[in-house]
Parts: C-alpha cells; sequence; structure tokens
C-alpha cells in the first residue's frame, strides 16, 4: 500500500503524466492521487505525444506503461480509471472532477486546466503539489535519467563520483573508507583535489564550519562530481572544561546545494602543545617542534601520536564523515528532499 498521508479526500482526483519507467517519483505522485480521493482519473499520454520533444529517445509503449500504472493501483487496492491523453489536458477541463495531483514540472498545466474550467463555469480544481524526489546527487529523479542508466528507478545512482576538498590522502581514504561501507553495491569514484582554503590554518569555532563547507563547495564545483566533500579540524573552547577542544567536520554538499554536516569526537590538546598553538604556531607545527614528526596530519595524526595508535586520524575523520552522511544514508527520516 502507498505511505499514508493526513490528505482531505475527495471523491475523484486527476492525475496525469507520461509515466515512462515507473519510478519513485511517478509512484509518491500516484500514491497521493490514491490516498486523496476515492476515485482516481489517471490520464497517461499517448505514444505520439510522449514523443514530443524526445526526439531518439527510446520510451516505453503506452499499453506497457498504463499496464505498470494500472498494476500499482491494483496492489493498493485503488478505484481507478485510465485514460489515453492526445492534449497535456484530457477529460480534466471539463469533466466532474474535484482535485488534481501535479509536480512542480505540472504545476502551469494543472493552473491552465483551472483557467479553462473557469471560462466553461465549471468548479476549480484544488491543486495538490507533490514536491520533487531527489536522487542521491540532490537533482531530480526523472525517466530521462531511468532511460539513460544513470539511476535505477528508486533513484539509487549506479555510480557515485565524490571529490574531496583536499589532498590530504587520510581525508580522502577516510571518505572512501566509509562510503564503501554506506554503500557497498554500488560502483564509487573517489579522489582528492587542492583546494585554496579561505580560513586561518589554524582555525577556531565557526571557522573551522566554514572550512569545512568552503571546501565541500570548490569540490562539487568539479566536473561531474555528485557530491563534494569538506573536511576541517579545528579547536572549540569547551566552557565544562575551560579549554580547547579539538573536533573534525565535515562537509557534504550535492549538486541540488543541500547540506549537510557532521563532527567527529573532540579531545584536548597537552598544555606545551596549546601553548605553541596560542602563541601563533599551528597543531601540525607544535608537533614536530615537541614530537619531531613532520606532517603528523597526514599521517597517524596527533590523537595516533596521544593514543599510542588506539585511534589514528583516519579513524577519528570517519567519524566525522559518518555524521555528515547520516540524512543522506535515511532522506525520508531527515525530510532530505
Amino acid at each position: 500500500m502507498p505511505e499514508k498521508r493526513s490528505v482531505r479526500h475527495w471523491k475523484t482526483v486527476c492525475v496525469g503524466g507520461t509515466f515512462d519507467r515507473l519510478h519513485i517519483a511517478h509512484r509518491r505522485l500516484l500514491a497521493t492521487a490514491s490516498e486523496s480521493g476515492e476515485k482516481v482519473l489517471a490520464g497517461i499520454a499517448s505514444d505520439k505525444m510522449a514523443a514530443e520533444g524526445r526526439a531518439g529517445e527510446r520510451l516505453q509503449p503506452y499499453a506497457l506503461r498504463a499496464k505498470a500504472v494500472a498494476d500499482l493501483f491494483r496492489a493498493w487496492g485503488a478505484q481507478f480509471t485510465i485514460v489515453k491523453l492526445d492534449d497535456p489536458y484530457g477529460p480534466a477541463v471539463s469533466g466532474p472532477y474535484d482535485a488534481i495531483v501535479t509536480s512542480p514540472e505540472t504545476l502551469d498545466t494543472a493552473e491552465q486546466i483551472n483557467r479553462v474550467r473557469r471560462r466553461k463555469g465549471l468548479t476549480q480544481l484544488a491543486i495538490l503539489e507533490v514536491g520533487m524526489v531527489l536522487a542521491e546527487d540532490g537533482l531530480p529523479v526523472s525517466s530521462s535519467r531511468v532511460r539513460s542508466g544513470e539511476m535505477d528507478r528508486d533513484g539509487r545512482l549506479k555510480e557515485l563520483n565524490v571529490v574531496v576538498g583536499s589532498t590530504n590522502p587520510v581525508k580522502v581514504e577516510a571518505v572512501r573508507s566509509v562510503l564503501e561501507r554506506a554503500f557497498p553495491r554500488k560502483k564509487l569514484s573517489v579522489r582528492g583535489i587542492g583546494v585554496e582554503s579561505t580560513v586561518a590554518s589554524e582555525p577556531y569555532g565557526k571557522d573551522v564550519i566554514n572550512g569545512a563547507l568552503q571546501r565541500a563547495q570548490s569540490a562539487i564545483d568539479e566536473k561531474e562530481a555528485h557530491l563534494g566533500i569538506g573536511i576541517e579540524a579545528g579547536l572549540f573552547w569547551s566552557e565544562a572544561l575551560q579549554d580547547y577542544m579539538d573536533v573534525q567536520y565535515c562537509a557534504i554538499v550535492d549538486r541540488g546545494e543541500r547540506i549537510t554536516l557532521g563532527h567527529g569526537p573532540g579531545f584536548q590538546y597537552p598544555p606545551p602543545i596549546m601553548s605553541k598553538v596560542k602563541e601563533g604556531k599551528t597543531v601540525g607545527q607544535a608537533m614536530a617542534d615537541i614530537s619531531g614528526i613532520r606532517g603528523i596530519g597526514r599521517k597517524q595524526g596527533v590523537v595516533g601520536y596521544l593514543s599510542k595508535g588506539i585511534m589514528v586520524r583516519k579513524k577519528l575523520t570517519e567519524t566525522a564523515v559518518i555524521a555528515a552522511l547520516l540524512p543522506r544514508m535515511n532522506p525520508d527520516l531527515y525530510f532530505l528532499g
């Protein structure tokens, strides 16, 4: 059965479309129609109408598209009638109907139908607009993307191209490790690029978050990137400890400009390191002075040195990436649309 929603019920609700390669966005549109009315009038574009503006695209024939819609309604136990559309309006401009379900793409058509009904002296249809269903890259799920093989009918991309806003191998490998576990059956491409940071070498507070966001935005601007990921570590003041905590933030941005954020656990630096940082040195420089290890941030990290290897920087970074990824792994629970 379609997912239950708290909506008003009408006697007859109209819905229309091409419904090629019936996918998750279509199912949501049809589910809204079946839940909103006692009966559904489903208009499906004829082969001639469906082919308009889609030269060279291999659409399913009308009979197959109509059968897929009918099978879905039957599975839901809905009362429905299917009509073939040779124009965008069909019987909705003149029939005794109560409401029409639209997507943002077809909202103009629904409004035009109401204008025609008004000229005919007929009652206006209540317009129920269903928002776009977005794929993992933040762009709408569409039949053309399914036809091209870019995604499946549930909006899952066949391949996920991820760009990390850093060439630090620890960050890149942390992202790769998390995504391989989060999407075990998906083809993944993960690479890092050098970006110009707009925050200080040792950022504090909000600059840590801004640094992660800026890195992610630079990464998503790369050609063919589905996700841009930025990771930034810095110092946050803890009132409870009256001291600074080192915390890593991860920002993930997609093509649809949706942003998800997360951070990992924090820990205190030893006083000898903090005193050097307060004098203006970076944590890496302070650690090099004390431990003799240069470029520690591209190796086990300060946490690896202090924990005697129990927790290395890659694992610490993974926790921030996981936290930022949670809404994308559970888009319906987080209303990520």
